[in-house]
C-alpha cells in the first residue's frame, strides 16, 4: 500500500450491551451463535468467496473452542466500560464500518460510540452484512478502508 506509510489504522471494540439470550446461546449451544453473526444472505449460501461455507466455518471454529471461552469473551466485551473515553481521546479522522443486518451489535448500539468521538466519524453502513463484515462483504470493507485512507 504505497503512499500510506505515515497513516495508521486503529481498530477497537466498544463495550456494547449484549442480549441475555446471546449469553445463553454462547454458553449452552455455542455453534448457535453462528446464525446471529451472519446476515441473511449467508444463511442461504450467498457469499462473495466461492467455495467458502461461512456458516459451517464459524460453527467448526466454535465447536473446537474450549468450554466457556465464548461466554467469557462475550462477558468481557459487555463489561468493557472505557470505549467512550477511548473514542473521545482519538484525534485523527475515524470511519466506522457497520453491518445493517448485525444482530449481535445492532446499528443503534453504535450510536453512543459515534457520539463519543471528538470529531464526528464517517459512517459506512453495509446493507447486506451482519456482524461478520470482513467475511460477508470483504470488498465493501476493503473499499471503506481505502476511501478512509484516501481522505486522510
Amino acid at each position: 500500500m504505497a503512499g500510506y506509510s505515515r497513516k495508521r489504522i486503529a481498530i477497537f471494540a466498544a463495550g456494547l450491551p449484549i442480549a441475555f439470550a446471546l449469553y445463553w446461546v454462547a454458553y449452552w449451544v455455542g455453534y448457535g451463535i453462528t446464525a446471529w453473526a451472519h446476515g441473511p444472505r449467508q444463511h442461504i449460501g450467498l457469499n462473495p468467496t466461492p467455495g467458502l461455507w461461512m456458516m459451517g466455518g464459524v460453527t467448526a471454529m466454535l465447536e473446537t473452542s474450549p468450554p466457556g471461552v465464548l461466554a467469557a469473551d462475550l462477558s468481557a466485551c459487555a463489561a468493557y466500560g472505557e470505549a467512550a473515553a477511548a473514542a473521545a481521546a482519538v484525534s485523527c479522522p475515524v470511519t466506522l464500518v457497520l453491518g445493517s443486518q448485525d444482530r449481535m451489535t445492532p446499528r443503534k448500539a453504535a450510536r453512543a460510540l459515534e457520539e463519543a468521538f471528538a470529531r464526528p466519524p464517517s459512517i459506512v453502513e453495509v446493507a447486506t452484512s451482519g456482524h461478520m463484515l470482513m467475511l460477508e462483504e470483504p470488498a465493501a470493507v476493503r473499499q471503506a478502508i481505502l476511501d478512509h485512507l484516501a481522505a486522510c
